[in-house]
Parts: C-alpha cells; sequence; structure tokens
C-alpha cells in the first residue's frame, strides 16, 4: 500500500499562533481605547469651546455676562440657548414662570449633546448636565463672595474685562459628573455632607478637610437639569481640586463644595475666560486652582 504524505498544524504550533494572537490584542486593545477617549475628550473639550462662543457672543448682545441664576432660577445655560443655536427651545420656555414650573417641564426634558461629555460611560436619561460655571471659591463664606467668572444676582453683573488676573488664567466652566441611579458611591458622583456647618472664615480649609474626610452622603443629586441655575445644576466652585468630594456644609447647599469632576484619565478639562480649553491634572496644587 502506498502512503500519502500529508502536511498539517500540530497542535504546538497551534497554540503558538494562537498565544502570538492573544499578545498582539493584549499590545493593541489598551492602545484602541487611549485612541477612542483622546477622541472622546477632544469632542468634550469641543463642547466647551462652543459653550464659550454661546457666552462671548451673549456678552456682545448684552454688554454682561449671564448670571449664574436669575431672579426666576434660570440658569447660565438656558440664558445663552439662542446663541448656541437653540433658538427654538429658548422660545418653548415660559419665562412668565420659574424655572422649575412645571409648565416649563417638557423643556427641561430635552437633552442636549452639547451639554452631555461623551467620556461618561455612565450617562443616563436623567443625567442633562455635565458642564457647569465658576463661581469662585469659598462661595457663601464671610471671607470670600461672588469671586468667580459667574456671580449671582446680588453682585453687580460682570463683563469679561473683570477678571483682573487675565482671562487666560481665569476659569470660566468646567466638567462635573452628575450622579446615578442607584447610587455607585464614587466620591466624583455622590453629594457628601459635612456634619456640622463651618462658616466662618477661619473655618474654611477646615471645612473642606471634613469634606474630603466625609462617609456621610447627603442624599442629593446633581447634574439632573440644566435649565435651572445654582449649585447642584450648572455651578461649581473652586474650593477643593478636581475629581474630589462635593459636599454641602451642614445642610447648607450655597456654602458648600462644589467639585470639578469627569471621566478623563486623571484630570477634568476646563474652559478659560479667552476660549480656550486646557487639560487640568487632578493632582494641580490646590492654591493654584483656588
Amino acid at each position: 500500500m502506498s502512503r500519502s504524505n500529508r502536511k498539517g498544524v500540530t497542535l504546538i504550533e497551534a497554540l503558538v499562533v494562537i498565544t502570538i494572537i492573544g499578545i498582539l490584542i493584549a499590545i493593541l486593545l489598551p492602545a484602541v481605547q487611549i485612541a477612542r477617549e483622546s477622541s472622546r475628550r477632544m469632542s468634550c473639550a469641543n463642547h466647551l469651546k462652543q459653550i464659550a462662543l454661546g457666552l462671548g457672543n451673549y456678552e456682545s448682545s448684552v454688554r454682561v455676562l449671564p448670571l449664574s441664576v436669575n431672579g426666576d432660577g434660570y440658569s447660565i445655560h438656558a440664558m445663552i440657548l439662542p446663541y448656541l443655536d437653540q433658538r427654538t427651545l429658548y422660545d418653548s420656555m415660559n419665562f412668565n414662570h420659574s424655572a422649575d414650573d412645571a409648565r416649563n417641564t417638557t423643556s427641561a426634558r430635552i437633552i442636549l449633546n452639547l451639554f452631555i461629555c461623551p467620556s461618561d460611560s455612565r450617562v443616563n436619561i436623567s443625567s442633562k448636565n455635565y458642564y457647569l460655571g465658576n463661581r469662585g471659591v469659598g462661595y457663601g463664606n464671610d471671607e470670600h463672595n461672588n469671586n468667580g467668572y459667574i456671580v449671582t444676582p446680588e453682585s453687580r453683573p460682570i463683563t469679561t474685562s473683570d477678571c483682573v488676573d487675565g482671562t487666560s488664567v481665569t476659569a470660566a466652566f468646567s466638567e462635573s459628573l452628575p450622579s446615578v441611579s442607584p447610587n455607585e458611591y464614587n466620591i466624583k458622583r455622590e453629594v457628601y455632607r459635612v456634619e456640622y456647618p463651618l462658616r466662618r472664615p477661619e473655618e474654611f480649609d477646615l471645612f473642606t478637610i471634613k469634606c474630603i474626610q466625609s462617609k456621610i452622603l447627603a442624599g442629593l443629586p446633581k447634574g439632573q437639569e440644566w435649565i435651572q441655575g445654582d449649585f447642584l445644576f450648572t455651578n461649581y466652585n473652586h474650593d477643593i481640586v478636581p475629581n474630589q468630594k462635593s459636599c454641602t456644609n451642614g445642610t447648607l447647599v450655597q456654602q458648600g463644595a462644589w467639585s470639578a469632576s469627569s471621566d478623563h484619565n486623571s484630570g477634568v478639562n476646563c474652559l478659560f475666560a479667552d476660549g480656550h480649553v486646557s487639560f487640568i491634572k487632578e493632582s494641580i496644587a490646590l492654591k493654584i486652582w483656588r
């Protein structure tokens, strides 16, 4: 009988090939993920640049920057909608009533991609705003008041020229991760509470330390609305460096610490008053951040 010579792949050779393919995937996958996140971070920065254009056009038209919240509770986001190509949405709001009035529910439920950061893996339909206006540092504390890029109705309206430190180093907007349901106890998303209010000027630094140490949840959601002004919705401050906790001061919201945060690696995108966006590391010195 004649023998036929058949060529084949041995088990060892197959295992070697599979191992090589596995190694290549392990090498390439992180690179692909990094490239995707880089693209998402750039898209997020572009959202902030569009907001900068809206702020600039608003100031050119009205001659002052919009307030953090107007007398009826409407946010800076709501006020610049016509300058973000959202005139139809702006016209749908009933300004004869407050921002939280039921007659504004339909408008408030609209989710604008411009206000959503694509890097957040936990985005859901209840998360409506990732970009917050800078209210400064120590707001509500006797030592500091209305020293941010946006101010409350208690202060006189300001313009970009009021940025006495220079527009290139004055933060205007930054990111903040919204809460998700159910709670996941992520310090960048949840709102914590300092047990007792610490409001005196000499207690300010103690308050921020207590905030970072706090394990008490305040039970307050954040980032769920773009139509309403104020902390919890559309404002943040520079009390604590990025990607740290946000806290109420006792039960006081206005005197709390509301930190910038993101799902980017080790920092946040920050829009400056001159319109440029920089990525600020969470390791930034607190003094510089303030």
